[in-house]
């Protein structure tokens, strides 16, 4: 899935890339409002993450000229404007869905997901489908003595349960390592 990201403070948004990369995400940056309403309007990107408070154009014109010239990617708007005013302002825009700074990641990446259920734009890039049996790929992030490492795996989405219990019953450090499928 192909995310843009327009947000002009420059160390969120490096770390937002960085995590949403972490995650299987092609993830393309802008920093102000005239060059994010430039890459908006390729239409190239299954999703917008938008920051209202930009430089050279504010958020919300960028959304909505966005939307006068058709452009009908899903955008949520990612703002430390949280009043009641403020969302129902940029729902009306024309954003699909609002989220206040500070926010935690995980809730981030369920709105992307949600917005994709939603549009049916895109496919499920963590969905393994071997003849009728379907599996979610998954990483855990685990944390050892201030150290963080990634363990990678398999989540039964449909199909085998006998499969599923085999993993479950495997020994704890069958994950430890990354996966071969997820190289």
């Amino acid at each position: 899935m192909r995310i843009l990201l327009i947000e002009d403070d420059l160390n969120f948004c490096e770390t937002l890339r960085f995590q949403l990369e972490q995650e299987a995400y092609e993830v393309d940056v802008c920093h102000d409002g005239r060059d994010g309403l430039d890459l908006f309007l390729q239409d190239a990107h299954d999703i917008v993450l938008l920051d209202r408070m930009l430089p050279t154009m504010n958020g919300l014109l960028v959304l909505q000229k966005a939307r006068q010239a058709g452009i009908s990617t899903p955008v949520i708007l990612i703002t430390a404007l949280g009043e009641l005013y403020d969302r129902i302002e940029g729902l009306d825009a024309g954003a699909d869905d609002y989220i206040v700074k500070p926010f935690a990641f995980e809730e981030l990446t369920a709105r992307i997901r949600s917005l994709g259920r939603r549009s049916g734009k895109w496919e499920d890039d963590n969905l393994l489908t071997i003849c009728d049996i379907s599996y979610r790929l998954f990483s855990v992030i685990r944390s050892r003595k201030n150290a963080a490492s990634t363990t990678t795996g398999i989540d039964t989405f449909k199909g085998d349960q006998p499969i599923a219990r085999a993993m479950e019953r495997a020994p704890k450090d069958t994950w430890e390592s990354p996966s071969p499928i997820m190289e």
